[in-house]
């Protein structure tokens, strides 16, 4: 044996493996809107660096992460023990066009193997995306006609009449140089229905709603952003594109090992039949122009649109150089965030009487108002009122300079009086020698002259009991030990059966483990799927008692009627199981529910689980 051995290690042979970089995309003609996959494989190198895709600019870049390509294989001929080891890694991408044409993806740049190595440039052609009668995708401007630093509502409206799911939006117009881009929270009406989207490398929140379209009621998603043109000219906008697929029907099959073995326990055989849909937006174009430098006030600071101003002040009976806390109001645009306050220190009948800071605070947004606060002093007794403030804007509406003033403010403003040793102690004018003496009430002779100020400060075992201080310290040794001793008895009560323990903390880490899964789902709908289906399973395995493993709807179904689960529970609980399994072992056959519905799904289950399984 040992000769044989020495004669196999003898003959063993390994192959080396270059280092190579390769792009590939899975397709070559796309729809514009329309994202696809795009991989750069390394071969030779499993460990290579992050490839450059800075290069890139027809193409929105969303990366969905990495992963090993590495193998190993054995082989025998004629005594000869060959070994292959193959290293390998593979970066995904998904690549959104911005315009038609022939566009090409240029070469991408990886090191790998201590070298620094490039892709073949690989050439795309995207077309215009085909209109669909049933669908339409409006966008929209506040106003076509702007000037510069004027904030506009950019806003996309999709009508769609079927059930759709993975919808994916292209809004080449969110990234155009010629405007800053602002994202603002929406004012949620619980009423209303929402969905986040995730639009190139942004995240926004889409309405949902109803609305006509052709005489026929739609189902409408609904957002808006804020952009801010930062240079003159007209711009067309890029139109914008919605792809998704739509439900079309449904159609009886029978059941074969792609379908989930599961269809039969209610006895359901159809299968949705869906169509990619690609819906491209009108065109818009937007005209920016220039605020003019003739008649520009002294004290602009670059608040374009119609504003008004209202300010007060508190308190208004003060003494020279008390702090007065001036409360400044600004409204009239609908974007107010990049809205400041006017310099006050440059208006020269407020800087006059009053001592003014050059900081300026940051505002607060108050509904249609921003609310900046202010400190302000008086420099002399004779000041009677705060001025009007003013607020020089451009109005877009009128194409002309005009200044916002608030109402003017009354005050009392007293003059100061020296403090003297004398006011401190309370005393006066100073006594003549010889003058009898007196009790004083203030100031630090404040004195005593009557026998009832004085005290019983006796001490002993007699006066504790009278003191609720005494009491309380003398009571808290035996309350904590009594209290230490049932909490020892309660924890190992709870813990005496570590199969119940594991039971009433199911529900508990089912929640906490599925709080990271729709990460998961953004970077791997099947890592997301196969992650919901682990959790599941560690669920029932600690609610019934039994090793996790790769339980299935058919190992709890029966459990769960035994305990007075209803039907409805069971058939949701059923395609909980069917999709999960369905993305992580058949690449994604079966019902597809949205990733969001389907975590708030299971987490709804797992609540009305948990009061029949008590």
């Amino acid at each position: 044996m040992l000769l044989i051995a020495l004669a196999l290690l003898s003959s063993w042979a390994a192959t080396a493996q270059p280092v190579s970089v390769h792009a590939a995309v899975e397709g070559q003609e796309f729809f514009l809107g329309e994202s696809f996959t795009f991989q750069v494989q390394v071969q030779g190198d499993n460990r290579p660096q992050l490839p450059d895709t800075s290069v890139i600019r027809d193409f929105t870049v969303k990366k969905l992460g990495g992963r090993n390509n590495s193998s190993k294989s054995v082989s025998m001929v004629n005594g000869r023990v060959t070994r292959k080891e193959t290293r390998g890694y593979i970066f995904n991408y998904k690549l959104t066009p911005k315009r038609i044409g022939r566009l090409t993806i240029p070469p991408i740049q990886v090191v790998a193997g201590g070298k620094r190595m490039a892709t073949r440039p690989v050439p795309i052609v995207v077309r215009e995306a085909e209109k669909v009668s049933d669908s339409k995708l409006h966008m929209t401007v506040s106003r076509p006609s702007c000037f510069v630093g004027e904030p506009i509502t950019l806003t996309l409206t999709w009508f769609f009449a079927q059930d759709i799911n993975n919808v994916e939006f292209a809004v080449p117009a969110l990234d155009l140089p010629q405007f800053d881009l602002v994202l603002e929270e929406p004012q949620i009406d619980r009423k209303k229905r929402y969905h986040r989207l995730q639009v190139g490398t942004h995240q926004l929140i889409a309405e949902q709603g109803r609305a006509q379209l052709g005489g026929k009621t739609h189902a409408t998603l609904k957002f808006s952003v804020i952009l801010i043109p930062t240079a003159t000219g007209t711009f067309p906008l890029p139109k914008s594109t919605v792809v998704a697929k739509v439900l079309v029907g449904y159609r009886d099959a029978r059941r074969s090992s792609r379908q989930s073995m599961f269809n039969d326990f209610f006895g359901s055989t159809r299968q949705a039949v869906h169509k990619k849909i690609v819906v491209p937006s009108n065109a818009v174009t937007i005209t920016v122009k220039d605020v003019p430098a003739a008649g520009r006030p002294a004290g602009f600071a670059g608040h374009i649109g119609k504003y008004a101003i209202s300010a007060r002040a508190a308190p208004t009976d003060v003494s020279v150089g008390d702090p007065i806390t001036l409360t400044v109001s600004i409204g009239g645009p609908d974007y107010l965030d990049r809205v400041e306050l006017p310099p006050l220190h440059l208006q020269a009948e407020l800087t006059k009487n009053f001592k003014i800071p050059e900081e300026r605070a940051t505002g607060k947004i108050e509904g249609k108002m921003k609310v900046f606060t202010q400190t302000v002093r008086a420099l002399h007794a004779d000041v009677v009122e705060i001025p009007a403030l003013e607020l020089p804007y451009f109005d877009t509406t009128k194409s002309t300079y005009a200044t916002a003033r608030s109402k003017a403010i009354p005050i009392t403003v007293k003059g100061t009086r020296v403090v003297t040793a004398d006011d401190a102690e309370g005393t006066g004018a100073v006594a003549p020698a010889g003058r009898a003496l007196k009790a004083w009430g203030s100031g630090i002779l404040h004195n005593y002259d009557e026998l009832n100020v004085l005290r019983d400060q006796r001490h002993g075992p007699a006066t504790w009991l009278q003191s609720p201080k005494w009491i309380a310290l003398l009571g808290a040794p035996p309350a904590c030990y009594f209290a230490l001793l049932f909490g020892v008895l309660w924890f190992r009560r709870r813990h005496s059966d570590p199969l119940a323990a594991r039971a009433r903390q199911a529900a508990r880490e089912f929640r906490r483990s599925t709080k990271p899964i729709s990460l998961a789902f953004a970077e791997d709908e099947a890592g997301g799927h196969a992650a919901l289906l682990e959790a599941l399973r560690a669920y029932f395995g600690s609610k019934l008692g039994t090793a996790a493993g790769a339980i299935t709807f058919r190992d709890v179904a029966a459990r769960l009627e035994e305990s007075g689960v209803n039907g409805d529970v069971l058939q949701r609980l059923q395609t909980l199981f069917e999709q999960c399994e369905a993305s992580t072992f058949a690449g994604g056959a079966g019902q597809h529910i949205p990733a969001e519905e389907l975590l708030t799904q299971s987490r709804a289950l797992v609540d009305e689980l948990e009061g029949a399984l008590r």
